[in-house]
């Protein structure tokens, strides 16, 4: 019998995990472990109006209680 390998449920491996290196705003570069959440349609920010929307921004290592595994993972 296979060993079964559990998957942690938090962001990095989350199939809504994204670490896009161009997302405006963000420098994803120097932002170690950062990353977006593409589980919902993106969001203007509530402060400002005028800016663009977004996705929100997550670190890698956070969970929420919407996390899928990634396709292909096991």
């Amino acid at each position: 019998m296979k060993p079964v390998r559990k998957i942690a449920p938090k962001c990095e491996t989350c199939r809504f995990f994204s670490q896009d290196k161009d997302i405006e705003g963000h420098d994803l570069e120097t932002e170690i472990g950062a990353g977006v959440c593409r589980r919902r349609s993106p969001r203007s920010p509530q402060s400002v109006s005028n800016q663009k929307r977004q996705f929100p921004v997550v670190w890698d290592n956070e969970w929420c209680g919407e996390w899928e595994t990634k396709r292909g993972a096991s």
